[in-house]
């Protein structure tokens, strides 16, 4: 910038033809390769957040009203929600409540019946 503004141009305009010439011949080369090197980082950078990111099933991209577009999310958190349904302790103690309960009214006493490996005692 020293050399394009203060040598070659005076008050905005160029005093030194030849010499902005060769400025320019030998500063677009340079801009345009870091221009192409910081644009390469740039996709790699963006690439890696992307792979780290994307893969994430529990945090979404979309906004709150086209969510249900994202697949991914909603599939893994109703599958989220099932688990812990299923999994809760309460819910478990009462379906496992229930089951006996319904079990017993209607005469099917599990102590009562006879596993797969026991063998039923004959009568003589």
């Amino acid at each position: 910038q020293i050399i394009g503004k203060r040598l070659l141009t005076k008050d905005g305009f160029v005093i030194h033809w030849h010499g902005f010439n060769i400025y320019l011949l030998l500063t677009m080369p340079m801009n345009m390769i870091s221009g192409v090197i910081l644009a390469v980082q740039r996709f790699a950078i963006l690439t890696c957040i992307s792979a780290v990111y994307m893969i994430r099933l529990d945090t979404t991209l979309f906004p709150k009203d086209v969510l249900a577009l994202d697949s991914g999310f909603v599939s893994y958190m109703s599958a989220t929600l099932v688990m812990h349904s299923h999994q809760n302790p309460v819910w478990q103690a009462f379906v496992h409540c229930f089951f006996r309960r319904t079990s017993l009214l209607s005469g099917l006493d599990n102590s009562k019946q006879t596993s797969k490996h026991e063998t039923p005692e004959k009568s003589s």
